[in-house]
Order: structure tokens, then sequence, then C-alpha cells
């Protein structure tokens, strides 16, 4: 008759913890300090470490004996080297102790997230002043690798260079020429124009690199009583919001394709704006809804290499491909915390190789999916620390492949680099 296992009274007194507390790593050799109180007067002889949870009286091969002379010890802490399995994720490391009868505690858990991403700087913080943001929205590249971004509560956008040293800043909170209110979105033509989707001014506004202004496009609304009216006087139905061609309702994101038009996301009206670059209206597509090709608020905007349109379908928590002509291909994601769905998907951004990276607000994470939608890794965890986020909102690459993320709530900029593991 198998005898059964005996377990230590006191689990509490069984302790683990990652060296440095470290929350994620892209090692997977890691340190982890374990300790243990013998409660059972028998002293205590040895531990055991597994990825995972497992029956620790199965495994005999994973029992570590510690090197001690009899009377066994009372209490052990130390230092132990773990390697973690190969592919990317959240990893759950468990740890028993027994004592010297024989008896096993219940186990102590710890868990990290190995990620091939790699964290190199991180830029910003709240605040009024240059390099400081509050409720940043956005991030562009212009040709010469200078970055845009949109500092969406402060009504501005802010020009720094490849060190993030601020270069310029314009805008201010108002209506004219120049001018922003709650600007939410950016995009940089191949020629270095600046477009900004100026969300509370339902606008668009074009910009040369270095901020001047040069026109803009689209109707401003206003709620009069029980319906919008137009700037210049004409009213039209509440239930439009600026639906028809020249008008928008709160736009955020925009990208260019490759004939340099500019596509926005006009997302209190459910759909997809294409225009020249001088703001003539080309094509407008989708509609409310959660069918295939429908769209409820969407959020980002990217284009790849076939000039296939993939967009953050942020109110159906789905990311959404399109041809070029607006019509659907296919879809993937759903609502959760799980590989692969969402909570308020926001910005996307494509790489080199046609994955696509999207920028999991709610869940405070980014992830990456191949180019037809099957999940890859993902990496981020939320916080304000390094490689941590608090609502992270859009992407972008530069030509070296280095990554970077926008933090909405955290205020920041965070820089990374994807190290492939063998």
């Amino acid at each position: 008759v198998k005898e059964e296992t005996k377990k230590i009274t006191n689990p509490a007194n069984v302790r683990v913890e990652v060296g440095g507390g470290v929350r994620w790593t892209t090692s997977r050799v890691i340190n982890l300090v374990i300790s243990a109180q013998d409660n059972s007067n028998t002293g205590i002889e040895g531990y055991c470490i597994s990825e995972g949870k497992i029956n620790p009286a199965d495994d005999s091969y994973r029992w570590v004996k510690i090197p001690q002379s009899y009377p066994l010890c009372t209490s052990y802490s130390g230092v132990v080297e773990f390697t973690l399995s190969p592919k990317d994720g959240m990893k759950e490391v468990y740890v028993w102790f027994k004592d010297g009868q024989g008896g096993i505690s219940e186990p102590a858990q710890v868990n990290i997230l190995l990620t091939s991403y790699e964290f190199i700087k991180r830029w910003g913080q709240v605040g009024k002043a240059e390099k400081e943001f509050i409720g940043p929205s956005a991030i562009a590249l212009n040709p010469e690798g200078c970055f845009y971004i949109v500092d969406t509560d402060n009504h501005r956008i802010q020009k720094l260079d490849r060190d993030f040293n601020c270069m310029k800043q314009w805008g201010g909170k108002g209506k004219g020429e120049g001018k922003f209110s709650y600007p939410k979105g950016i995009t940089v033509d191949p020629s270095g124009y600046i477009y900004v989707a100026d969300s509370g001014n339902n606008c668009i506004q074009k910009f040369d690199g270095e901020g001047k202004f040069i026109t803009q496009w689209g109707k401003t609304l206003k709620k009069e009583k029980d319906k919008w009216q137009l700037i210049d006087g004409n009213e039209t139905d509440f239930s439009t919001k600026g639906g028809m061609e020249g008008e928008f309702y709160e736009p955020l994101s925009m990208t260019t394709d490759s004939g340099g038009n500019i596509l926005i996301v006009d997302s209190g009206n459910h759909c997809i704006k294409k225009f020249d670059k001088d703001g003539k209206m080309l094509s407008v597509w989708g509609q409310n809804g959660s069918l295939d090709g429908m769209l409820h608020y969407p959020f980002g905007i990217a284009v790849d290499e076939s000039q296939d349109i993939v967009i953050s379908d942020m109110g159906n928590n789905r990311i959404q491909k399109f041809d070029r002509d607006g019509n659907f291909l296919s879809k993937w994601g759903k609502q959760g915390k799980g590989d692969g769905e969402f909570k308020l998907p926001s910005g996307i951004v494509i790489d080199s190789s046609q994955n696509i990276y999207v920028a999991d607000a709610g869940n405070h994470r980014i992830q990456k999916f191949d180019k037809e939608g099957h999940f890859i890794t993902s990496f981020g965890l939320t916080g304000g620390g390094d490689g941590e986020f608090n609502a992270p909102v859009f992407i972008t690459i530069d030509h070296e492949g280095y990554i970077y993320i926008l933090d909405k709530i955290n205020a920041t900029v965070q820089k990374f680099k994807y190290v492939p593991r063998t």
C-alpha cells in the first residue's frame, strides 16, 4: 500500500521570489530566492522547483537535497538558478520543500514574463514642459527619423529628434489655423508633410515638417439644442454627427497608402475616409455594427505591402482586414485577456516582415500577429516601470526595427528591440 504523502503544516513559511523582484525577463535563466521554515521539528531535507504545477511526490528526479549534517536545519534560504522553457509568455514557477520525515509543503508560487522584446530606453512624464505630456494619443516618424508626438490634453504637437530632444512644438487650444482641440491622430507622408486629426474640432490639418500650417479640411460641428450645426450655418440631422463626405465626428488615427493618399479613421461615424494629399474626398466605407465589415468606434489603421488595410475595431474588440477598396477580407480576436484576445485594441503598426503589432490598451500589453492574424507573442505588464504599461495606445517602428510604444496614462514613450531566441 502506497503511503500517503505527508504535508508540512504551515505552508506560509515557504517563500519564493525572482532575484531583484523583477517581473519580466529576456533571459531563460533566472535566479530564484527561496526560503522555508521547519514546523515539524524534523528539519528540512530538500526542495523541488517546477515550471507549472506538478505532483512533487511523483517526480523524485526534481528534488534537490540540501547539503547539511544531522540534525537537519530548521530553516533554509538560498539563491537557485532556474531555466525557463523557451517559448515567450507568462511563466508560473512553483517551489516545494520536504521535511526530515518526507512531508511535502504546499507550494509557493511566482510569476514572471519571458519576452523576446528587450527594453532599451524610456522618455517623458506627465506635465506641460518640453518632453512632457498629458494624455498623449499618437506618435509618428518622419523620413529623417524625427518623432512627432500628439500631446492631446496639452493641445499641441511636439517634434523630437532621435535622442528625444525637443526640436519644436506648436498648437495651443483653439479653432484657428494651427490651433487644436484634443488632437488624436497623426501621420507623415513620404514627402514629410504632417497631417493631424484635430478630433475636438472635427477636422484634418496639414503642416510642413516644421509645423507651418498649410491647409485644413473637414467641417466642424457644434451642437445646437437637438441638432448638430455646421459652422457655415447649415443644419444636419443629429443622428449623422458629421457623416457626410466633408465632415468628421471624432477622427482618430490616420495613415498613408502607397499613392500618398490619407486614410482617416472617422471613429464617431464608424467608418474610414480616404482623401488625397490636398483634402479631396476619394472614398468612404464602413458602418456601425458588429457583422463582418462593420465597425464600432474603430481606432487604429495600417496598410500592408499589398495595400490591404488593417483596422483595430476597438468597440468590437477585434481586428479586421479589408482590401484597398474597403471590401472585407478577414477578422480575428474577441474580448478577453488570452492570446489573441483584446480589451480596447488601439494603435496598429506593420513591420518589414508584415507582422502586425496591436496596442492592446485595456490589457496593458502589445500583441504580435503574422499577416494572416495568427498570434505570435505579446509583451508588457501593467505598471509604471520599464517594460510596463498603463494604457499603451500607439506604436511605431523605425527603419532599424526599433519599436516605440506610446503609453497614455504614464505619459511616456518606451523603446524596444526584438531579440529572437534560438
